[in-house]
């Protein structure tokens, strides 16, 4: 299970890469962007099963809100969406 999501990681990876160098587009952004922190952040809580939950929470935690930066910044053109996106980020490294 664990080698599934590391693979499913990398083939997100690969896609991020390869479609912003060969077919740069806002949908092939939005779609591997927070496609590689959701398998980081699944895969993460997969592994750590058996870890002490104080530790599993704040860190993924901090993955969740470094998605939710992310996903905030894409819209980041709009008002609001760029300081929401960064608060986002500063509380992801404050955890």
């Amino acid at each position: 299970m664990h080698r599934t999501w590391i693979l499913l990681y990398i083939l997100f990876a690969v896609f991020h890469l390869s479609a912003d160098y060969y077919l740069p587009s806002p949908l092939s952004d939005f779609l591997s962007k927070p496609g590689l922190l959701l398998t980081l952040t699944i895969g993460f809580l997969f592994s750590t099963m058996r870890t002490p939950s104080v530790f599993r929470s704040l860190v993924t935690g901090g993955l969740l809100l470094s998605l939710l930066g992310d996903v905030l910044l894409m819209f980041g053109q709009q008002p609001g969406f760029f300081i929401a996106g960064l608060s986002s980020f500063l509380m992801a490294h404050l955890l």
